[in-house]
């Protein structure tokens, strides 16, 4: 009975520290480390230890059958565990006191304690309907053999002409084998309780999933009108603008000077979309993960950039081996542009932009480092934030999407961007993913 008793106190408080959600295990926890105490006690023969035995005994009873009340939904009381225990002590003390032989007194107040928390329980499992009917019914079939044993060994010990034969060896031989039934059934359908709580909540998620990915398909779907809707009359307005030019070369000053500020207004807010479009699908997006060669991605990119800042801005150091990555060739690129493009465009024309691929530890790292305004010192914790600009970047213009938009990628990588200040000037922007 004490290894069982230790066994289901073990996996109660295992349960208890992994499933904090589930009402009522820690009662359950309780109730069971206090009945596997009270066992070191049950052939006490002196008469002090056993009253100690049933002040721990009969409350963690009462706690057990609160934690269970707890998982149909009523709200436990503790008030209860806390009566027993010192209506216990008081009796087992007055009655050692006054007659130690009074064994059929001492029966029947053990059943009633023992009793009434489960009968109470039983009721409220009767009327709940929060848990699944076959944990209900297997737990209610429990609490009624429960009592049923309890009171035919209170009838048995106050209709028998002995009035010891309720202690006598054989009687307590199926008390401990009935205590052990009991114990087992009742934490048998504590575990299926909780299997249909987990149950329900993992249905739960998945549906919650389900809804998930519902929304992001329909995100998805109007981020593509939407790009589609904006883009439509800017390509409009652009072309307006190339046909004027076509049909009047020489145009006013005047007439020019407002076709360059639409030229480049239309440039402008047609980058705005396209860095909130990104950000937007960066963030719903896992991609189709493939093995890419990150070293390879930073080249390409380099050569891409080239065209708009000049070839000889930008210098590469890295391994002579590839350094493979898993993730979306599209994502990463655009990552890699956006830092190559920011240490470009916030440093002096002719200062060079050093770029290091390498590896360190379990992840592949681009380190990037310019010559140019760097960070705030007070801001760069707030580096990558969605819109953030900081205050020395409000000449150029921008959105404050473009960090952002890495760090997104980066996170959807199992990687990371870190972003300092460099000792001499400069910044030193630091992408790393997760090495394939």
């Amino acid at each position: 009975m004490l290894c069982v008793t230790t066994a289901n106190c073990f996996i109660a408080f295992l349960l208890y520290k992994t499933q904090r959600n589930i009402p009522g295990l820690w009662m359950i926890a309780s109730g069971h480390l206090l009945s596997t105490l009270s066992l070191f006690f049950i052939g006490a023969q002196n008469p002090h230890l056993v009253t100690l035995h049933n002040v721990l005994a009969l409350p963690a009873q009462s706690l057990i059958a609160g934690g269970i009340s707890a998982f149909f939904g009523r709200r436990p009381h503790l008030w209860a565990p806390l009566i027993i225990a010192i209506l216990t002590l008081v009796f087992w003390e007055g009655v050692q006191w006054f007659d130690p032989d009074q064994v059929k007194a001492r029966v029947v107040v053990a059943t009633l304690f023992l009793a009434l928390p489960f009968t109470a329980t039983g009721l409220v499992i009767r009327r709940s309907r929060e848990v699944a009917p076959v944990a209900r019914n297997f737990m209610l079939t429990c609490i009624i053999l429960h009592v049923v044993l309890l009171f035919g060994r209170c009838a048995l010990s106050l209709y028998h002409p002995d009035p010891r034969y309720v202690i006598s060896d054989p009687i307590r031989s199926l008390f401990f084998l009935e205590v052990t039934l009991t114990n087992t059934l009742f934490f048998y359908g504590i575990l299926i309780i909780v299997g249909s709580y987990l149950s329900s909540d993992l249905q739960k998620q998945a549906e919650n999933l389900a809804a998930e990915r519902r929304l992001k398909a329909e995100l998805r779907q109007f981020l593509h009108i939407l790009g589609h809707e904006l883009r439509t009359p800017l390509a409009v307005i652009g072309r307006a603008v190339e046909m004027i030019e076509t049909l009047q070369p020489d145009p006013p000053q005047a007439v020019a000077n407002r076709l360059e500020t639409v030229r480049a207004t239309v440039t402008r807010v047609d980058a705005l979309i396209q860095n909130l479009l990104t950000a937007e699908r960066a963030g719903l997006e896992s991609g189709q993960s493939q093995v890419l060669d990150l070293t390879g991605i930073v080249s390409d990119t380099m050569v891409t950039l080239a065209e708009k800042h000049g070839p000889d801005r930008m210098r590469l150091h890295c391994a002579e081996q590839p350094i493979p990555v898993s993730g979306d060739r599209e994502m990463l690129s655009t990552a890699v542009i956006n830092v190559l493009d920011n240490a470009l465009k916030y440093s002096p024309p002719e200062a060079r932009v050093e770029i290091t691929v390498s590896r360190q530890g379990g992840h592949a790292v681009v380190r990037v480092r310019d010559h140019g305004i760097g960070f705030p010192p007070d801001q760069v914790r707030r580096v990558g934030e969605r819109f953030f600009r900081a205050d020395n970047a409000k000449a150029q213009q921008g959105t404050g999407l473009g960090l952002h938009i890495v760090n997104t990628i980066a996170a959807r990588h199992g990687g990371r961007l870190e972003v300092r200040n460099a000792p001499d000037g400069g910044a030193e922007v630091i992408l790393a993913i997760h090495i394939a």
